[in-house]
């Protein structure tokens, strides 16, 4: 897979959502699963848009969903393991019980793209991006998190198209 990044200034983002602790070798099946069970959790809100809860009202508020972050733990003493968040950008307001808060300092982004149908898709990104470009690119480094990021539509669509961004920094 040949990826082209765009690279830019971000300013400083916090994200609000769900977050889980991960082994990286298991990455490839619990991000899915851990998808699946939050959309399962939220399919009644999904399909009437009418919040009941305080978490309901802020997965709305904040289009909980539209990114998921990837947040490495070692210098946390947990090498080998990596927090994963479904979440979106935050916009104020109560953060309810069991939702946390991350915020992303203002940083350069390499932004890269793909189409095609989830998990496959993104985990072929994930690859290229890693294993490709960051390597042939010494001059740019990452600090041990990423982004994903989800636009409306039908992630199983072969046309689907999404998103990582990987926050990085001149060498």
């Amino acid at each position: 897979m040949e990826i082209q990044p765009v690279t830019s200034r971000r300013r400083e983002i916090t994200f609000i959502g769900f977050s889980i602790v991960i082994r990286n070798e298991d990455g490839v099946g619990k991000c899915p699963e851990f998808w699946n069970e939050y959309a399962q959790r939220f399919a009644r809100l999904f399909q009437t848009m009418k919040p009941e809860t305080p978490e309901e009202q802020a997965v709305l508020d904040n289009k909980i969903g539209q990114y998921a972050v990837c947040r490495c733990l070692k210098s946390e003493g947990r090498d080998g393991s990596f927090e994963y968040m479904i979440c979106g950008e935050y916009s104020g307001g109560t953060v309810p019980d069991g939702m946390k808060l991350l915020t992303i300092p203002e940083s350069d982004w390499a932004e890269f793209r793909c189409k095609g149908a989830l998990p496959k898709s993104l985990q072929d990104l994930y690859a290229a991006a890693y294993n490709g470009w960051l390597k042939e690119h010494p001059e740019y480094q990452e600090f041990g998190i990423n982004i994903e990021s989800y636009p409306p539509g039908n992630p199983a669509a072969p046309d689907y198209e999404c998103g990582l961004i990987i926050p990085v920094k001149k060498a």
